[in-house]
């Protein structure tokens, strides 16, 4: 009997479908009744056969919810708790943030004298010129304990030549000779306050954690240790390239933020660059919103050794069994620093500078950070009591800590980006985001690699040797006979051969880093166009910029140099960058309008003209884009007093539509440079405007266009169409 009871149960099936007290109450029910009829019969509510059904129901449905529960907490999308929150989003590589700043735009007002040692040609003061170092405090009127500090250099020393940079202020009422000069800069602000903290390390510990006294913390400012080493900032223990920027005052190399001689409206203040180091670390939000370093594990691939001695020599990776083709351990870091996850400080000191702050108490309204102090400035001890600061417009985005929806939904998001550029969106949206401190980048267009053409190699051998004839000139001036004697040796040496022989000298310090870079740079293109195989591009971006006007213009060698250096960090292995000038197409805009009587000609005109200029900002213009002059049409009849557009011309010249076909519109062209049919580009006179465009077959019938459409098609090559002198380059007639 036993057996056959044996047999029965081991054939029973068990229902693992019930997970509520209710179904698993009648599963056991159920179950009793089938497997124990003799047993226990009684199943009402109140006999105690039922008490020990329900509380084994009870206990199932508890444990039931915490497997649940844990499974759930377990995905992105769904979990509750903030702590498995925080970790989930290590995995996708977000980065919560325990509080979030506010941000404003600074505006610094320095007052020079008159230089007046030249009456016809009174400038600026240049002895007058300042730099303020970064960090300048700014006090809030309304709230005397919110702060803001200045995030990059307030830099006044500017060309005295630049008159645009600085502007009359005052004039002598007997003298009628020019007093005082002003110029305006503005920079970004972030809100708190710098602190400092040192700990004391002795022995090393892997993935040794410090965790902050200040909670609110906004970033990590710096972080060094008692031998005056620098610790970088990474997104991941394994990053083996640091970013590093440098600014030019403190760069031995450069004296002047203008990396253009051509180009002086232009400053670029900032240097990007990339260093391998060991001494890193990366950030981490704790539970209680305060913030975490996390350095190394100290552990060295065999063989390698880093500067310090008590780090453990091991080799990391999978050990796998060894054969011909796999005679040592794979290590899934290959590579001389990815062998190693960090250095582990010892026996030293750190000190940590981080700032604190933000929140929404932080946003504070127009005109009320008007006093600052804290200042440094370069040269040290410069006058600074003719500076004023102010914030033009509110400051705006500080909020308090990332919610737990805000880090769900930003992790999921960051998940998606996976941190690399991959489309052409993807190339266009990192530069653009490039830090304005490494160059101001206006518009970008991504393409497929081009064709290297041959007048590209003709211009870069032009371009190489004016640098090199430039640094041999600058050797000859030093008066230094050795430097003097080098310059005249290298005078006929090939151009390959000085970069081997004199560019990579180490020793050749009289060479600037910009010069230096720019020369590797050009060579390494003009290397492409020797022999069949030529290393081709696979990205083309082409890139503008922003001058001090607001206006179009090139981008300068050290741009071009800080955006392959950012992108560097983003780009597929594959890909072979190349930065390329987009071309600037300046237009005017010609327009004859009818008024209803008793209307004001000469109000429609201004509001027309104000239309167009809102229109064609040069903000919203984007490279490929068309001109319509049906845009323009509809524009103008919506305008109150118009009662009809008679006609609408895009021209850089002449009006092609006058009765005699040659009336002048603007007799001095809208464009300075010309491009040739082998693609050479044509300097054609000074005027500062950009390159010469066919607009006119678009308007009326020739043999390449019978039917003049009144479109204007972008040029093969990568264009912005831009109303450079929006006073002078619109013209209308009101009839």
């Amino acid at each position: 009997m036993a057996n056959n009871n044996t047999s029965e149960y081991s054939q029973q099936i068990t229902n693992y479908l019930s997970r509520d007290f209710n179904t698993l109450k009648a599963s056991l029910i159920n179950y009793t009744k089938t497997y124990f009829p003799n047993v226990y019969q009684d199943f009402n509510e109140t006999s105690p056969g039922m008490m020990l059904l329900e509380l084994n129901a009870y206990v199932g449905d508890v444990l039931n919810y915490y497997v649940d529960d844990s499974f759930k907490e377990m995905m992105l999308p769904l979990t509750e708790d903030r702590r498995n929150l925080l970790n989930l989003s290590k995995v996708t590589g977000y980065k919560p943030r325990p509080i979030v700043p506010s941000f404003a735009d600074i505006t610094f007002t320095l007052t020079v004298d008159a230089n007046t040692t030249d009456l016809n040609k009174i400038i600026p003061d240049a002895n007058q010129f300042i730099t303020l170092r970064e960090g300048v405090k700014l006090t809030s009127t309304s709230n005397p304990d919110v702060i803001f500090e200045t995030m990059e250099p307030v830099d006044f020393s500017t060309s005295s030549s630049i008159q645009e940079n600085f502007k009359v202020e005052s004039v002598n009422a007997d003298s009628g000779l020019i007093e005082k000069f002003s110029a305006k800069r503005k920079v970004r602000a972030v809100s708190g306050e710098t602190k400092t903290t040192t700990i004391a390390i002795t022995q090393p510990e892997q993935f040794k954690k410090i965790i902050l006294p200040d909670s609110n913390v906004i970033e990590i400012i710096s972080v060094t240790d008692s031998n005056n080493n620098i610790w970088y900032e990474v997104d991941y223990l394994a990053q083996e390239n640091v970013p590093v920027s440098t600014y030019y005052a403190l760069d031995p190399n450069r004296v002047s933020s203008y990396t253009d001689p051509n180009n002086t409206n232009l400053p670029v203040p900032y240097s990007l660059s990339f260093v391998k180091s060991t001494k890193r670390f990366m950030t981490e939000m704790q539970e209680d919103n305060r913030v975490a370093l996390i350095f190394g594990n100290g552990i060295a691939k065999s063989g390698y050794k880093f500067e310090t001695t008590f780090l453990d020599i091991e080799q990391e990776g999978v050990t796998l069994p060894k054969t011909n083709f796999s005679p040592e351990p794979l290590n899934t870091r290959i590579g001389r620093f990815y062998a190693s996850l960090g250095e582990a400080p010892s026996n030293t000191s750190l000190t940590i500078t981080y700032r604190v702050g933000g929140g929404q108490i932080s946003n504070v309204p127009a005109n009320d950070l008007t006093s600052f102090s804290g200042v440094v400035t370069i040269p040290v001890g410069g006058d600074t009591s003719n500076l004023t600061v102010t914030n033009e417009f509110p400051s705006l985005g500080g909020r308090e800590a990332d919610s737990t929806e805000e880090i769900r939904h930003s992790s999921i998001a960051n998940y998606s980006t996976q941190n690399r550029c991959v489309t052409k969106e993807d190339y266009e949206a990192r530069t653009i985001s490039m830090l304005p401190r490494f160059g101001s980048i206006a518009k970008v267009y991504c393409s497929t690699g081009g064709e290297l053409y041959k007048q590209d190699n003709v211009d870069l051998v032009t371009e190489l040797q004016e640098l090199f004839d430039d640094v041999i000139l600058k050797m000859l001036e030093t008066g230094n006979s050795n430097l003097q004697s080098s310059a005249e040796d290298i005078k006929s040496v090939d151009l390959s051969d000085l970069i081997n022989r004199f560019i990579q000298n180490p020793n050749m310090n009289h060479i600037t880093s910009d010069d230096r870079a720019s020369i590797f740079e050009k060579f390494d293109l003009l290397k492409q166009f020797t022999g069949t195989n030529r290393n081709l591009p696979t990205v083309d971006l082409y890139v503008l910029s922003y001058d001090f006007n607001g206006n179009l213009c090139t981008s300068t060698d050290l741009i071009k140099r800080n955006i392959k250096n950012f992108l560097s960090q983003f780009r597929i292995l594959s890909d072979k960058i190349r930065i390329i000038d987009g071309y600037i197409i300046n237009f005017g805009v010609l327009f004859d309008v009818l008024a209803y009587p008793n209307f004001d000609k000469t109000i429609i005109k201004t509001k027309c003209i104000d239309a167009i200029k809102k229109h064609y900002n040069v903000k919203t213009m984007q490279f490929k884009e068309l001109l319509y002059t049906s845009e323009i049409t509809s524009l103008l009849s919506k305008i109150e007093g118009v009662k009809a557009v008679n006609d609408v011309i895009f021209t850089q010249d002449e009006d092609f539509t006058s009765s005699n076909n040659d009336g002048q519109a603007f007799s001095t062209p809208l464009y300075s440079k010309s491009v040739n049919v082998d693609g050479l580009t044509t300097k054609i006179n000074d005027n500062n405007y950009g390159h010469k465009y066919n607009f006119k077959q678009f308007f009326v019938p020739i043999a390449e266009t019978p039917q003049g459409r009144g479109v204007v098609l972008p040029s093969v090559d990568p264009n912005i169409f831009e109303i450079k002198n929006m006073n002078t380059d619109i013209k209308g007639v009101v009839r």
